[in-house]
């Protein structure tokens, strides 16, 4: 009897010890999940508003309200400028009018300082003005954007600017080739949902474990379509990059490059946006713009999407139409790289002074 009261004092021990551990091990995915969550629910009630039922499946998010906060970047007034906003508004009684697309790269152009003066620039010479850059945007969502921007809001603008960053070939590959797929990417968010709903419900913190773990699982598996073999092994490789490499899976390929399959698929994504944004008869030409991050200027990056990018459009029937910004091959003290910025993102005054220049001025010349 008293063996096995002490074994029954061992297995409630190991219990109450196992629901402490898990106790520290579940606040931080709470916290972060809360603010991904919170950030999730305010962009897509604006998105549910603003974006018709026919496409908003298709939009991942919108621009976040705490960086328009009136501070480094500008204030959006209406809603419709958390998808896209005007320095100048189009009309067919200018010159030109141009369309921004792009991540945050795209998005410094809606710093004060650089709103501010390309406001004044369009202005003064005559050309509407849009930016519909959204942070961590990639091929994928620019293409359905566009079409939105052509089909619900009545956009047509006669030049196209994409801010190609050398992320988004990362981004595509690990982040939005769900939404490639409507019935996967329901999936994908039926247990991306999951997680939110079960990391806040009153639950011993050892559920809460348990169940995170099995939902982020099945997300994963419907985000990519994979079997369980290719999931787990998949799992592994971003456990490993993140704990071992301490390098984020989107910047992997521009380490290790990418294989043949991969190719495929960023090329098909490429030209499909390249053949959406001349759907509409307006555009006269579309300008990529791409530039080196900190880690191609010091020889540690091989890969970057330069070569993958020519191909593609040397293949486009809409060549002659196409345009190349290319910052690669400067001087290397002629980049200004935030300190510590693992993705390599510029100075604001980087942007100001060599970056929106230089894409103008290829643009208006």
């Amino acid at each position: 009897m008293r063996k096995k009261i002490f074994i029954a004092i061992i297995i409630v021990f190991n219990l109450i010890l196992l629901e402490f551990a898990c106790y520290f091990l579940i606040k931080p995915i709470q916290l972060k999940y809360s603010n991904v969550e919170k950030y999730l629910n305010i962009s897509g009630n604006i998105k549910d508003k603003i974006i018709s039922k026919e496409y908003r499946s298709f939009i991942p998010y919108l621009r976040s309200k705490d960086q328009y906060d009136d501070k480094e970047y500008i204030t959006l007034i209406k809603e419709q400028d958390y998808f896209f906003n005007q320095l100048q508004s189009f009309s067919k009684k200018k010159k030109l009018n141009i369309l921004i697309q792009g991540d945050s790269w795209g998005e410094s152009l809606n710093m004060k300082d650089v709103f501010k003066t390309y406001s004044d620039v369009s202005k003064k010479n005559n050309f509407g003005l849009i930016n519909a850059s959204i942070s961590s945007y990639s091929i994928t969502p620019y293409y359905h954007q566009v079409k939105i921007l052509y089909n619900q809001f009545g956009i047509n603008p006669n030049i196209v600017i994409l801010i190609f960053d050398q992320t988004d070939i990362g981004d595509e590959l690990y982040r939005y080739n769900t939404f490639l797929n409507k019935d996967q990417n329901i999936l994908f968010e039926y247990f991306n949902n999951k997680i939110y709903t079960d990391l806040s419900i009153n639950n011993l913190n050892s559920v809460k474990i348990f169940l995170f773990l099995k939902n982020f699982y099945l997300k994963e598996k419907n985000r990519y379509n994979y079997s369980h073999f290719q999931n787990i092994n998949n799992i592994c490789k971003k456990l490993f990059f993140r704990f071992f490499i301490k390098t984020p899976i989107v910047l992997t390929p521009l380490t290790y490059g990418i294989n043949g399959e991969e190719k495929l698929l960023i090329s098909k994504v490429i030209e499909n946006y390249i053949n959406a944004v001349f759907n509409n008869k307006e555009v006269e030409k579309l300008f990529f713009v791409i530039h080196p991050l900190k880690k191609h200027t010091t020889g540690e990056y091989k890969f970057s999407n330069r070569l993958i990018l020519k191909d593609v459009i040397n293949k486009s029937k809409y060549k002659n139409k196409i345009r190349l910004v290319d910052f690669f091959n400067k001087p290397v003290n002629s980049y200004e790289f935030k300190k510590n910025d693992i993705f390599s993102h510029p100075t604001k005054k980087y942007y100001k002074n060599k970056f929106w220049p230089t894409i103008f001025e290829k643009i208006l010349n």
